[in-house]
């Protein structure tokens, strides 16, 4: 099953993206070079591809579903390494399952919470004092200093 799984993904994605096994039964689907917004989209369409035929195993037919949870690195909010994005789209994954499985779940709030916290907007959401400041540490032409 598995296997089958695996062979849905990867004829779902284009020819430089990549599919792998990651752990027992996750995989990890690596998209360079797509958008924030389109990344729930990508996550969406191989959900949809693993659930639209069921597997057929010589015991009959077996509906298969997945959880997805996806993260960009392109987010807006400062430089992430990949055990960061690892561990985000984990929790994404996870908030999938705990959402009745068979779903797509974005880290991208997730994210702003994982950045150090900010004291020049502590009023403001998370996100938006996180990306602010994240953007004035990378734009060596701003007048704000960085956290």
């Amino acid at each position: 099953m598995l296997q089958e799984v695996a062979t849905r993904l990867g004829s779902s994605v284009r020819s430089y993206d990549a599919v792998g096994c990651y752990g027992g039964e996750e995989f990890l689907v690596v998209v360079p070079n797509c958008k924030t917004d389109d990344i729930v989209t990508s996550g969406e369409r191989l959900r949809r591809r693993v659930q639209d035929l069921p597997v057929a195993p010589t015991s009959g037919p077996i509906s298969v579903t997945i959880s997805v949870g996806v993260v960009s690195a392109a987010m807006g909010i400062g430089p992430m390494d990949y055990q960061t994005l690892l561990r985000l789209a984990d929790e994404a994954l996870y908030r999938a399952k705990s959402n009745g499985r068979n779903g797509v779940e974005s880290a991208r709030y997730a994210a702003a919470e994982a950045l150090p916290p900010c004291p020049h907007l502590a009023r403001e959401p998370v996100e938006k004092r996180q990306q602010y400041c994240y953007r004035a540490a990378l734009d060596p032409n701003s007048s704000r200093q960085p956290c």
